[in-house]
């Protein structure tokens, strides 16, 4: 979700924060490497996570 304050106040059940531009959740075209780990990461949050919880993955754009 592009908006993590707005999140942080609204509670949804569970939500993950990448800070990627918006149309760019799972990183730049082609980078399958990447691509892989964020939805790896996606997968066990989905898997594991609490309820009302909030992560920020920190990979970086650049």
């Amino acid at each position: 979700m592009h908006l993590p304050k707005v999140a942080e106040k609204v509670r949804p059940p569970r939500m993950m924060h990448i800070p990627f531009p918006l149309g760019r959740t799972f990183g730049r075209a082609f980078d399958t490497q990447l691509q892989t780990r964020i939805v790896k990461d996606l997968l066990d949050f989905a898997i594991y996570g609490g309820p009302e919880e909030l992560i920020r993955l920190d990979y970086k754009w650049r």
